[in-house]
């Protein structure tokens, strides 16, 4: 049995063309980044070269593709960027929390990926509504970390949120209150009305997903790391 090893690279060289050929829709970033990974560690496109003094040699060292969508400089941009975001945590607990949009809403932001962004304004928006309710007039905030994937598992189209939250906040008087618990339905309902406003209120999208949705049921899901099961919730946008 052949245990060596099959590289990314290698696969994207030999079948990218044919992929392609197949008539996909692909957009201009990806054909710029598979194109970085395919000529990455070629001298040709550009190395350095050292001189060592003792034996009198010449050892060229081709330059990486450095984009995120490689595997290998990928890994190590994920390294760098985890130690220099855990250099910026609070001292404290933190809660995982996973913010999905229905199934039936991905289209529209398939089809306009500028939408992508309000869904970082929904989700903290949900998080510092939720840190007000406990006390208006201490109005606490919490510290958070939220970043978008936009498949799942099974490499489908699925934008989603993850969010690493303090639990527990800072207030006008109080310098932390510590928060042990989570209200999940509260935040769906919050997160099921911020996803509607922030991503449709102002957009032309917002009329034809109104009337999509008035007899449609949608899921907005919670998942919490460390927990046996999901929180789902069934609302209606109407």
């Amino acid at each position: 049995m052949d245990k060596k090893s099959i590289k990314i690279k290698a696969i994207l060289a030999d079948h990218w063309e044919a992929f392609v050929a197949e008539g996909y829709p692909i957009r201009s970033v990806v054909f710029k980044n598979v194109n970085k990974v395919i000529t990455s560690g070629d001298p040709s496109i550009g190395h350095a070269l050292y001189y060592c003094e003792h034996c009198n040699k010449f050892k060229p060292v081709a330059f990486t593709c450095k984009s995120r969508f490689c595997n290998s400089c990928g890994a190590k941009y994920t390294q760098d960027r985890a130690e220099s975001i855990s250099s910026k945590l609070i001292r404290c607990t933190h809660r995982h929390i996973v913010f999905t949009i229905p199934e039936e809403l991905r289209i529209f932001f398939i089809r306009d990926r500028s939408l992508l962004h309000l869904l970082f304004k929904a989700c903290a928006d949900t998080i510092f509504n939720y840190f007000f309710k406990l006390n208006k007039s201490e109005n606490f905030k919490p510290g958070f970390i939220s970043t978008l994937h936009t498949f799942g598992r099974d490499l489908k189209w699925n934008p989603h949120i993850h969010a690493l939250i303090s639990k527990g906040g800072t207030g006008n008087i109080t310098p932390w209150r510590p928060v042990k618990h989570f209200d999940y339905s509260f935040l769906r309902k919050v997160m099921t009305t911020t996803v509607k406003m922030s991503c449709f209120g102002t957009h032309f999208y917002f009329y034809k997903i109104s009337n999509f949705c008035t007899n449609t049921i949608c899921h907005i899901n919670i998942v919490v790391s460390g927990r046996a099961s999901s929180f789902a919730v069934t609302a209606v946008f109407a």
